[in-house]
């Protein structure tokens, strides 16, 4: 196994890294503060071809592996964890319609997204989070069209989406096979967008519900077959697991670099405070756990890549990157306040910012809970998926 990096990830980390630093890191604690989703960084995101990395390259995107997708993550994940989760959830709408989609869904959705339009991919209901197969928002069938009605959760981009990748149920009682999957324009008339959540942290991802009230959408609107929907939600969860393996790797980046050039500065009883064992351990422990996440995040990368090509899901080995890397992100981002001591609970200093955009990621795309239970389920060969 090559560890090294190939000269063109080696370009996209330094590449990445100067972007981050010369324009995402000046405006980090502006978009904490004020909430807004950062347009100006989203289109030049989209205009480097970050966001459609994985995308075909006949739709203009850039069909880098995932490896090279997770580094850019990382690097932006680095100085701001917000700016990078508008990213990867951007790329998991774009694969989804890339893999799955019609010529006619790819020319009218994906296109446009590649461009720098935002999509918003709405799975979660307010009694079926983690339980994906538990969702009630029905789509019935009358004719070449369906009518859509339901109320979906934690509609992420929602607040500025064009279109919407949704998941219904078309025959409630074939449980996770009575699912479907459409893609539409947000302004579909029986479409709402709710009032945008005041979260804790990753300020600047707008997230609200997504209210369908008998929404008429044409049989096109389908994605993938019906009935299909759930295997195309697991198969979107693979990929958006590991991008979430990469935002953490940037927020253990950003804890370790803010840590010990504050442990350089701080004085304490007339030495820096790096001076002392108790920090020394800390940060060691950061740095050795971020390089073990980092190899256990590229080794499931790969494997994600050669399930694209063979058809063999990944969720095992993306459950345990997920798991660890962000187990170990928040334990960093709690030893990084830790050592800022009081500083580093005060609004403004980029631990405190990390501390709070890294917990979710401990939530999202599967709680560490659920991805326990895949790793046991998988080693124990009973049915999970």
């Amino acid at each position: 196994m090559d560890f090294n990096y190939t000269e063109e990830q080696r370009q996209i980390k330094e590449t990445v890294k100067r972007f981050a630093d010369q324009q995402v890191a000046p405006r980090a604690v502006e978009i904490d503060e004020q909430d807004e989703f950062p347009w100006d960084l989203h289109h030049q995101m989209a205009g480097m071809g970050l966001i459609a990395a994985g995308v075909s390259e006949k739709y203009g995107g850039g069909e880098l592996d995932t490896i090279s997708q997770l580094i850019a993550t990382e690097e932006v994940g680095r100085v701001s964890i917000g700016v990078a989760d508008i990213i990867s959830d951007q790329r998991l709408c774009l694969k989804t319609l890339d893999l799955f989609g019609t010529e006619y869904q790819k020319e009218k959705y994906l296109r446009p997204l590649v461009e720098g339009k935002v999509s918003a991919f709405c799975l979660s209901e307010s009694h079926a989070g983690s339980d994906a197969a538990a969702i009630k928002a029905s789509a019935v069938k009358e004719g070449d069209k369906y009518v859509l009605n339901g109320i979906k959760t934690f509609g992420t981009m929602a607040p500025v989406a064009s279109n919407l990748i949704v998941f219904f149920k078309t025959e409630k009682t074939a449980g996770a096979k009575g699912i479907s999957t459409f893609v539409m324009d947000v302004d579909t008339p029986g479409i709402t967008i709710g009032a945008k959540e005041k979260k804790m942290g990753q300020k600047g991802v707008p997230v609200s519900d997504v209210i369908f009230e008998n929404c008429v959408v044409s049989a096109s609107c389908l994605l993938g077959r019906e009935g299909g929907g759930f295997k195309i939600a697991m198969s979107a969860l693979d990929g958006t697991r590991l991008e979430c393996a990469g935002m953490a790797l940037g927020g253990s980046r950003g804890a370790l670099e803010n840590s010990v050039a504050y442990s350089r500065e701080r004085y304490a009883f007339g030495k820096p405070i790096g001076a002392y064992q108790m920090i020394q351990a800390m940060i060691a422990d950061i740095a050795t756990e971020l390089e073990a996440a980092r190899l256990l995040v590229y080794w499931a990368a790969n494997l994600r890549d050669e399930s694209l090509k063979t058809g063999r899901r990944c969720t095992f080995e993306a459950s345990m990157a997920k798991l660890f890397a962000t187990d170990v992100a928040m334990k960093h981002a709690t030893n990084a306040v830790q050592i800022f001591g009081g500083y580093g609970y005060i609004r403004g200093y980029a631990v405190e910012r990390i501390f709070r955009d890294v917990k979710i990621l401990q939530i999202f795309d599967g709680t560490n809970e659920i991805q326990r239970g895949l790793i046991a389920l998988h080693l124990l060969d009973l049915k999970a998926w």
